[in-house]
């Protein structure tokens, strides 16, 4: 609650650490800087209450917040400060998004390491962290047991086409999944050589 000098008095939204801060400055006259950052917080804290709902669904990184928040209209300045408010309060946290969302992927999907990589970095996660999460959480042999499951799926399913077409279906299909040229080229090696010594 603030007074200005005309005597309007203006109330504000605050978090914790904010409102501790100006608490200590009861009955003094606040600075132009101090009143601008009070309005930013209380901005800020506006768009973290429309997005509750958003961010009550499942773990967000600041990436995916950032994003939201400019389709709701914040500014850079609101935009960054809501993140930083989010994180002092442990909502946002791009390390425990990295790690949780690697461990999810691993234990429910088909994606490869290189595909969830980009899936993080995509969500606003650094190169860098996303490569430790994967080296974390993803075992060294999943990409060649995924990749290998998939051929044989995909394979079943192609008993009436050429050796060609298999070869072309599978390597397509591995490759849009996300798993590197080095795992492609092994699995069908594999294959041909199945084919080869039945």
């Amino acid at each position: 609650d603030v007074e200005s000098d005309d005597g309007k008095r203006c109330i504000f939204d605050v978090d914790t650490t904010t409102a501790e801060q100006f608490q200590r400055s009861v009955g003094r006259e606040l600075s132009a800087d101090e009143l601008a950052r009070l309005e930013q917080v209380h901005t800020a804290l506006g768009f973290i209450r429309r997005m509750q709902r958003f961010l009550a669904h499942r773990l967000r990184s600041s990436g995916e917040v950032a994003q939201r928040l400019r389709t709701l209209g914040a500014t850079h300045e609101h935009i960054a400060l809501a993140l930083d408010l989010l994180r002092g309060n442990g909502v946002i946290n791009d390390e425990r998004f990295a790690y949780a969302y690697v461990r999810d992927c691993v234990r429910l999907g088909t994606r490869s390491a290189q595909a969830i990589r980009r899936k993080l970095v995509a969500a606003g996660i650094a190169p860098d962290l996303a490569d430790r999460a994967l080296t974390a959480e993803y075992p060294a042999d999943l990409d060649m047991q995924r990749a290998r499951s998939l051929a044989r799926k995909t394979l079943r399913h192609l008993r009436n086409a050429t050796p060609e077409q298999r070869y072309r279906r599978i390597r397509d299909r591995l490759v849009r999944q996300g798993f590197p040229p080095e795992t492609v080229r092994s699995i069908l090696r594999e294959m041909m050589d199945s084919a080869e010594h039945p």
